[in-house]
Order: C-alpha cells, then sequence, then structure tokens
C-alpha cells in the first residue's frame, strides 16, 4: 500500500521507520541532484542527503504535519551542503600547496 508524505510523517512520529523509507524513496534522488549542485561532489551529496534524512527522522517531532514536508527537508540539504562548501574551501590539502609553492618557485 503507498502512502503519502502526509501519512509517511505521522508514521515516522510513532517511532516506524517505514515512513521514513517512504520519504527516501519520493526525496532522495532530488535532494542528491541538488546538493551536488551546490558542492559538485555526487560521494559528498549522498552523504550530505544521508545525514539530512538522519536528522529528520530524529527531529520529526519538531515538524508541523501540516506543512509541506519538500521544503523542510530541502532547507535541511541545502544548508548541510552549504556548510560542507565552506569547510571544503578553507582546506588545501599538502598536494596542492605543494603543486603552487613549485610553480611559483621555479
Amino acid at each position: 500500500m503507498e502512502i503519502d508524505d502526509k501519512q509517511a510523517i505521522l508514521v515516522l512520529k510513532t517511532g516506524n521507520l517505514e515512513g521514513l523509507e517512504h520519504l527516501i524513496r519520493s526525496y532522495q534522488h532530488g535532494a542528491v541532484r541538488m546538493s551536488t549542485f551546490i558542492i559538485s561532489d555526487v560521494l559528498m551529496a549522498e552523504d550530505i542527503v544521508q545525514g539530512a534524512f538522519l536528522k529528520v527522522a530524529e527531529k520529526i517531532h519538531q515538524f508541523d504535519e501540516q506543512l509541506a514536508f519538500k521544503p523542510w527537508f530541502y532547507k535541511i540539504v541545502v544548508n548541510g551542503s552549504i556548510r560542507v562548501s565552506k569547510r571544503s574551501s578553507r582546506f588545501h590539502s599538502y598536494d596542492d600547496l605543494v603543486v603552487k609553492k613549485t610553480f611559483l618557485f621555479n
């Protein structure tokens, strides 16, 4: 039996993870695409989306089931993607620094 988002959320709020399964099937693909657009790394985007679904399971009691789920979930994904993007832009590998130094001093 197929359920809709509101039913899935109500099921998840009871602690039944079948509700989360429905949400994953419905939103995983689009969320990974959106996150990949932000960070340009499919594997990292998949990790971000997985983390977002875990956060949904943890925080679902805070969600008002009268509202649409998609904007709430996508906001979690976008915020996670931006956080990772900011972190990775500050990170420079040792190899990158060696290549830049070699280029500058030769």
